[in-house]
């Protein structure tokens, strides 16, 4: 399966293993906008939502 939601559903499993293995000092940057936007829309942002993320 390839798709944004499948590539949101792998870095938050990421996320959550790097976690609970207890390492600091992890950051995520992420720079595709597609993917960007479709972490946005599965965490439930609306339009308008995201685009005030993006004016940050």
């Amino acid at each position: 399966m390839s798709s944004p939601t499948a590539d949101v559903e792998l870095i938050t499993l990421a996320l959550e293993v790097l976690q609970q293995l207890r390492l600091e000092g992890i950051q995520l940057r992420l720079s595709h906008i597609g993917l960007i936007r479709a972490l946005l829309q599965e965490l439930g942002l609306s339009g308008e939502q995201q685009t005030k993320v993006f004016d940050l």
